[in-house]
């Protein structure tokens, strides 16, 4: 899951919360009615429901720690892959100098491969003279 999907998905796990925690207060009020077909609670019932909302802020807790967990390893992937981005981009860039030391040295050998060629062409001149 991509890091937006889970600030999203904790967000929308966060405002359920609420959610059942107004819905909790609300039956807490000895006179409320069942939220889903709005007839009266008898105190068992309405316990029940109380109950039931509790679990599900529970886990809807327990989905929010899981999404956090995925969250920080997420950052920390993010920050070593950002890490080793960096030392990869300092090693093309030794890559290039070096490349470019390279490219110096072997022209540099040309150069002398040249001279050497010249040398002993005009070596053999003054032999034959």
């Amino acid at each position: 899951m991509t890091q937006e999907k889970l600030i999203v998905n904790k967000r929308n796990n966060t405002e359920k919360i609420e959610e059942l925690q107004q819905k909790i207060n609300l039956l807490n009020n000895p006179d409320s009615a069942c939220p889903l077909c709005e007839q009266e609670l008898d105190e068992n019932r309405r316990n029940n429901v109380v109950d039931k909302t509790y679990q599900q802020q529970q886990k809807l807790q327990e989905q929010i720690w899981f999404l956090q967990e995925e969250l920080s390893v997420i950052k920390r992937d993010i920050k070593s892959l950002n890490i080793e981005d960096k030392q990869l981009e300092n090693k093309l860039k030794n890559l290039g100098s070096i490349q470019q030391e390279f490219s110096r040295i072997e022209a540099q050998l040309d150069q002398a491969g040249e001279v050497k060629i010249k040398y002993k062409k005009t070596t053999k001149r003054k032999r034959i003279y």
